[in-house]
């Protein structure tokens, strides 16, 4: 017989090797197929985990069934951690863009302070030079009056 999912040769024993009878039961308990004397020597005990090989086999088919599914969630599961990942990159860029914006306005605010001081400086300068302009053309109008007067 030919494994579906793999594609390997299984074989598959149809006489127990203790007593040469047919195997037609299964032990839950055990998870062994077993012959009318396995049963009565070896398994008297095991009466409420007993089946048939039939429903055995049923479950089996159940069971390679199940196996495919939990393959298919796995693959989910696969999935949804990439995209957890993909998140917490994302999360980072976003908090490095962040940083990388905050510094690039403390750098526009300290180049545009740094031109206000300058400005504020020249207009300083330049309200001094008018006004001293301004007190020495007073003086010099002052003491012309006065020299009138005189």
């Amino acid at each position: 017989m030919e494994d579906n999912r793999t594609g390997e040769s299984i074989s598959i024993k149809t006489a127990c090797d203790e007593h040469g009878i047919d195997l037609d039961s299964y032990c839950r308990w055990h998870d062994v197929a077993i012959c009318k004397t396995c049963l009565t020597s070896f398994h008297e005990k095991c009466s409420d985990c007993i089946i048939t090989l039939k429903k055995a086999a049923i479950n089996a088919k159940t069971s390679t069934a199940l196996d495919g599914v939990l393959t298919s969630i796995d693959g989910a599961l696969e999935q949804i951690q990439r995209v957890i990942e993909d998140c917490g990159m994302v999360s980072t860029n976003i908090e490095e863009q962040e940083k990388s914006v905050q510094k690039s306005v403390q750098n526009i605010r300290f180049t545009v302070n740094k031109r206000m001081d300058e400005l504020e400086e020249k207009l300083l300068a330049n309200l001094s030079e008018t006004c001293n302009n301004y007190k020495v053309k007073n003086l010099d109008s002052v003491y012309y009056k006065n020299k009138q007067n005189e």
